[in-house]
């Protein structure tokens, strides 16, 4: 009985930590306080970038959200896309269509070096947040909303 109910404090005690794990999120850039926060669950975009004070003069065009949980489907793309140019490549030569084949492979170099952020398209503009904010998303944990500073 006793071992029981170690068992099932123990489970308890560690569902309490991941569901601890799954509320934090790295906030970067041009702010106040940046680094990680502990976030509500269900708390919308919208209402942390209220929450943050971002500065008036942060850099809003270059802002971005990226999201670890998006990473994975991205590189995927990012592996299907490789192939296809690859496979155009070669088709391309069987067909004996040089120039087919040379802009494929330099669309393959261009896109190769290319990083998988994880980035979300969203609008980070100022105006158009505030006034979307109950219609933003729901943020995650392992998200990284980043405002950096105008260049």
């Amino acid at each position: 009985m006793i071992l029981l109910r170690l068992c099932l404090l123990a489970a308890g005690l560690l569902a309490f930590a991941c569901a601890q794990a799954n509320t934090r999120i790295e906030v970067l850039g041009d702010l106040p306080a940046p680094g990680e926060k502990q976030i509500a669950e269900g708390l919308r975009l919208g209402d942390l970038l209220a929450q943050l004070k971002v500065s008036p003069q942060s850099y809003w065009l270059g802002a971005s959200w990226q999201r670890l949980s998006l990473t994975q489907d991205q590189q995927r793309l990012k592996a299907g896309v490789l192939f296809d140019l690859i496979q155009l490549q070669r088709l391309a030569l069987l067909q004996q269509k040089p120039g087919l084949a040379s802009a494929a492979q330099r669309l393959n170099e261009q896109v190769r070096p290319l990083p998988v952020t994880g980035r979300r398209i969203y609008p980070l503009d100022p105006l158009a947040v505030e006034l979307n904010t109950a219609h933003s998303p729901k943020l995650q944990g392992g998200g990284s909303p980043d405002l950096p500073a105008s260049p």
